[in-house]
């Protein structure tokens, strides 16, 4: 399996999980198409770096955050002026904005948070590093 298709079903299970419990997709088929695009070279350097996420003794992945996103982790590695310059960034909004309010979403990813915080889904606890490692195992096995 290369790299590519391991990302895409990585964020398509992390989508499916969140989705599960707030009713909310944080991935759309256009974000499924950039993975697509991105030269391999890319991917192969993201899915390490998802995994030193995930398995990093001082810092391991988990919640909603950068470690694990294809897309924070693309920006760095073709160093891109972070969130402005950011493909997520630009179709769902900037991951985190400021000014924020419940009644005035930034981006699609404060959506899914605010509507996390309202109904007290912890998402240290939804996408913990267990879960993160044991999508690992299972994207890599097959």
């Amino acid at each position: 399996m290369t790299s590519k298709t391991k990302l895409i079903k990585f964020i398509q299970a992390k989508d499916r999980i969140i989705f599960l419990a707030t009713g909310l997709h944080p991935i759309y088929k256009s974000d499924i198409q950039y993975i697509k695009s991105l030269p391999i070279s890319d991917t192969d350097a993201i899915w390490k770096e998802i995994r030193k996420g995930i398995y990093s003794k001082k810092s391991p992945a988990k919640g909603y955050g950068n470690k694990t996103c294809p897309w924070c982790i693309s920006t760095e590695i073709n160093l891109l002026d972070g969130c402005d310059d950011c493909p997520y960034g630009i179709t769902h909004g900037k991951c985190y904005e400021s000014k924020v309010t419940q009644k005035n979403y930034a981006s699609h990813y404060d959506k899914v948070r605010w509507y996390m915080r309202d109904n007290s889904i912890n998402p240290l606890t939804l996408l913990s590093n267990k879960v993160f490692r044991a999508l690992y195992r299972l994207i890599e096995e097959k």
